[in-house]
């Protein structure tokens, strides 16, 4: 662009464009809608992410609100445990221990059988008459497989197998299976909703009216009026070493991993083994007609034909049981806690893991840093004003001079017309006498 400088009345310089390169009012009136429209977008897209991560921490909160109003809580007032929950979904199952208690009974007392004792037993199944004349007869297992030979190994099997069925079955009743408390260690979750707590935000009231009222009603104690912890501060406080791995390590091994085996492996897996390998097993025996017998020896050291009953009732009892009410409870209440689990994730796995990691992403100077922090833009000036500034020198050879003369006046009565003398007397006589001498002694020789 070329210019003129020009000079006003004040003798300011100016510069005006000897080619009119100034942008028309059109031109002005684009770029500045332009800007505008780039500024609401940048607004709106800060008020997005505003809105987008409020709504992750109200999610959160509705997903661990969820969990304790299921009361799968990790403190004492809000656990329920899986023992408890079967108790209160199948009659049947809470009951049990009254309806059969000397099976129950037995099954707490009794020591594990010695050699001699099982050894007295298969004696008894195969020959019960013998075996009243001389029940210790036989000291071993061995001693009796060499009196009655391959036999043995089939009666053998059948206890093996009613005994494992029954220990089975029966274990499913019994509290000791369940465990029921969490370990400690989960308790730091409650760090992180205290943490969120303390973040800058403020709940958005229109978005909460919108919300369940249930959803509502748990986020009105916890405002986000506090401002005590700023975003980034909270975003590196959970992506510290003792908070990143939390939720996949110590949270899913204290708490859902307990929970889960209870109600899966404990429970629910025990009941199709049960239907799919042990009761027919246990059928097949029924049908040979020796399993009442066997089990009425088991449980209750003596055959006879109200024992029988006994066992009979007591196992058709625990299979109904668990093959009806108690199975339908443990599939719906596994999946209601499997459910709650998977929104419990998402929510924290949303919040923690991906909008609070890119957001300390960009703080990171790299490329993507620089894609989304520095741009190349054209300026345009819709007014050019340009101002010279200059500075002369303040001292020079004759400020030197006058400086020297006034001193040399002021202290020795002299000036600098003196020196001026002084010098010219210096430089004459040494001059002119060298030279006096070179004439007179050119004009003695001649």
């Amino acid at each position: 662009m070329k210019y003129l400088k020009l000079t006003n009345r004040t003798d300011e310089e100016i510069f005006l464009c000897e080619e009119n390169a100034y942008l028309t009012a059109t031109q002005v009136s684009y770029i500045k809608q332009d800007a505008h429209r780039a500024y609401e977008k940048q607004a709106r897209y800060q008020e997005e992410i505003f809105l987008r991560t409020k709504r992750r921490i109200v999610r959160l909160r509705t997903a661990v609100w969820n969990v304790s109003r299921q009361n799968w809580g990790w403190h004492g007032d809000d656990f329920v445990g899986v023992f408890e929950r079967i108790s209160r979904g199948a009659a049947c199952f809470a009951n049990f221990s009254i309806r059969h208690e000397s099976i129950s009974l037995v099954m707490d007392t009794h020591p594990a059988y010695s050699e001699e004792k099982r050894a007295s037993q298969l004696y008894f199944l195969i020959d019960p008459e013998a075996q009243r004349a001389a029940p210790k007869r036989f000291k071993s297992i061995g001693d009796v497989k060499r009196y009655y030979g391959d036999h043995v190994n089939e009666v053998l099997k059948e206890v093996h197998d009613i005994g494992e069925t029954v220990e089975k079955m029966l274990r499913l009743f019994l509290p000791s299976t369940y465990q029921e408390v969490v370990l400690a260690d989960v308790i730091r979750m409650d760090r992180i909703v205290e943490l969120m707590t303390q973040v800058n935000y403020n709940l958005d009231l229109n978005y909460a009216q919108r919300l369940a009222f249930e959803e509502v009603e748990h986020l009105l104690p916890f405002q986000y009026e506090t401002g005590r912890l700023q975003r980034r501060a909270w975003a590196e406080k959970m992506q510290s070493k003792r908070m990143r791995h939390f939720f996949e390590d110590d949270f899913f091994e204290g708490w859902y991993q307990p929970i889960a085996h209870d109600l899966e492996h404990s429970l629910y897996n025990a009941i199709l083994e049960i239907e799919r390998e042990y009761w027919p097993r246990f059928q097949s025996y029924v049908q040979k007609g020796t399993a009442m017998k066997t089990g009425a020896l088991l449980f209750f050291d003596d055959v006879t034909d109200a024992h029988e009953d006994n066992f009979r009732e007591i196992i058709t009892d625990m299979y109904n049981c668990l093959a009806g009410d108690v199975k339908k409870v443990a599939s719906e209440t596994l999946k209601d806690f499997k459910r709650l689990y998977r929104e419990l994730q998402s929510s924290y796995t949303n919040l923690f893991k991906k909008e609070l990691a890119e957001y300390l992403e960009k703080f990171k100077f790299g490329s993507e840093f620089v894609s989304e922090n520095f741009a190349m833009v054209n300026v345009f000036l819709h007014q050019m004003h340009l101002e010279r500034w200059s500075q002369d020198r303040t001292y020079g050879f004759w400020s030197l001079a006058c400086d020297i003369g006034g001193a040399l006046d002021l202290f020795l009565g002299a000036s600098m017309l003196t020196i001026i003398e002084i010098v010219y007397l210096c430089y004459h006589y040494r001059i002119c006498e060298k030279l006096f001498k070179r004439t007179t002694d050119s004009f003695q020789e001649w």
